[in-house]
């Protein structure tokens, strides 16, 4: 990129000279997600893709489900798989169960892509992270279901890092499970 500026060291006062301005910063971009915990896992979903929380719901239970499938839910009439990823990421073979107070993100919800709608549960309050996409500190210490899935880390706050959750990848990851059932 040029900048034209006036040179006070030029012959005759007034000439413009082009100078080379140093190129700016690239704009790195930022990401908005949804923050929220899955058991001991800290997880991110990006606003892209997580539409909704819901505080209240009638879960239905799926027979012969795998133990990270909560049941099924309604939501605004398209019925959505519930998942426990605490469950699925620890590879637990324990049914996973619903806690009083818990609620769920629901994503993939738009008409494009309602076929992969699913719905999460998790505990405490959601937090929205404003960040800059890193690399994972350490993706060796992430069990394999999780690191498969994981695309970086999103933190507003150092002291609290949450697992970028790859949808895309979440929801092929969980096809291929249930596809073996």
């Amino acid at each position: 990129m040029l900048d034209l500026q006036l040179d006070d060291a030029a012959l005759d006062p007034g000439t413009l000279h082009a100078v080379a301005a140093e190129a700016p910063a690239p704009n790195t971009a930022r990401k908005l997600a949804q923050g929220i915990h899955c058991g001991d896992f800290s997880v991110a979903f990006g606003f892209d893709w997580a539409r909704q929380i819901v505080d209240q719901f009638e879960l239905v239970p799926i027979p012969r489900a795998p133990s990270w499938v909560l049941g099924a839910v309604n939501v605004n009439g398209l019925i959505v798989p519930v998942i426990d990823l605490s469950t699925y990421f620890a590879e637990s073979s324990v049914p996973a169960q619903l806690v009083r107070g818990q609620r769920l993100l629901v994503g993939g919800v738009q008409d494009e892509d309602a076929e992969n709608a699913l719905a999460v549960v998790f505990s405490q309050t959601p937090v929205q992270l404003d960040y800059e996409s890193g690399p994972w500190p350490d993706l060796q210490s992430l069990p394999l279901r999780l690191k498969e899935v994981c695309s970086g880390a999103a933190s507003n706050d150092p002291r609290q890092v949450y697992a970028e959750i790859d949808p895309v990848k979440l929801v092929d990851a969980l096809s291929a499970e249930l596809s073996v059932i």
